[in-house]
C-alpha cells in the first residue's frame, strides 16, 4: 500500500465531504484507495513449474502513485 493510498483510506470519505471536488477527482480518489485490493478482483499467476500466485488487480488510473508512476515511465522510454 502507497502512503498516498493509506492516507486516503483513512480520511477519503471525510475529504470528499469536506470539500467541493468534481466527478473525476472523486472516481480518482475511489480508483487510488481500491488499488491492489480486494475492491478490485485479482488474477492468478502460473508458470511451467505448477508454482501458482495469486495478485490483485491494480487500478491503471494515471493519478494512482502505482499505476501512473509505471505508465509515466514506461512513456518516458518512448521519448
Amino acid at each position: 500500500m502507497s502512503k498516498l493510498q493509506s492516507i486516503l483510506s483513512a480520511n477519503a470519505v471525510d475529504f470528499i465531504n469536506s470539500n467541493h471536488l468534481s466527478f473525476q477527482q472523486v472516481k480518482a480518489i475511489n480508483a487510488i484507495t481500491s488499488c491492489r485490493t480486494n475492491n478490485m478482483g485479482s488474477h492468478k499467476l502460473s508458470c511451467n513449474c505448477g508454482h501458482e500466485k495469486v495478485v490483485q488487480n491494480s487500478c491503471g488510473n494515471r493519478h494512482c502513485p502505482t499505476c501512473g508512476t509505471f505508465k509515466k515511465e514506461l512513456w518516458v522510454l518512448q521519448q
